[in-house]
């Protein structure tokens, strides 16, 4: 039972080094000690060094032998693939929703273009997220979600810049 309970302190751990790092709090090249890191969150090293891990998997934080974990940059091959990615995934997604689209659907995607008119440009990308996992969970193909919701984190903090330094417009 304990090795359930430290995977799910793991996971919140996880989540939340995803929250700082996607804010901003923790900036790209920022080293990040375990030992702070756990004592801040009161938890153990293990579950920091598990979400580190994991976080490293989805391409957040770069963890050098013997030298501890940084936030990772993200270089233009990389935003380039991943943009071809979206390309597709995106269309294929909406083509399977399409059918499976109720009349609620559509105006819960409304709502969040309403949101987003008037949404601190802080929060714009979670806001953006939540619009495409309106139109595309209707697909019912949750590996594809939960890939381009990790696309999607990883954009987040680069467009959290571009709108605040350009005010809101993209």
């Amino acid at each position: 039972m304990s090795s359930i309970e430290r995977s799910t302190i793991a996971a919140r751990v996880s989540q939340e080094l995803r929250r700082r790092i996607v804010s901003g709090e923790y900036p790209v090249g920022m080293k990040l000690q375990q030992e702070l890191i756990a004592r801040e969150l009161g938890v153990s090293r293990s579950p920091v060094r598990e979400a580190l891990n994991q976080l490293e998997g989805e391409g957040l934080v770069t963890i050098i032998s013997q030298k501890g974990a940084t936030v990772s940059s993200i270089g233009t091959d990389e935003v380039y693939e991943l943009f071809e990615i979206r390309l597709l995934l995106e269309p294929y997604l909406i083509k399977l929703s399409i059918p499976n689209m109720l009349s609620r659907d559509f105006d819960m995607a409304q709502e969040v273009i309403t949101e987003m008119n008037d949404v601190d440009p802080s929060k714009w990308a979670e806001a953006n997220w939540r619009f495409h996992s309106i139109l595309y969970g209707p697909a019912n193909r949750p590996t594809m979600m939960k890939t381009l919701e990790r696309i999607h984190e990883t954009f987040e903090r680069y467009l959290r810049f571009q709108i605040v330094a350009t005010n809101g417009r993209l």
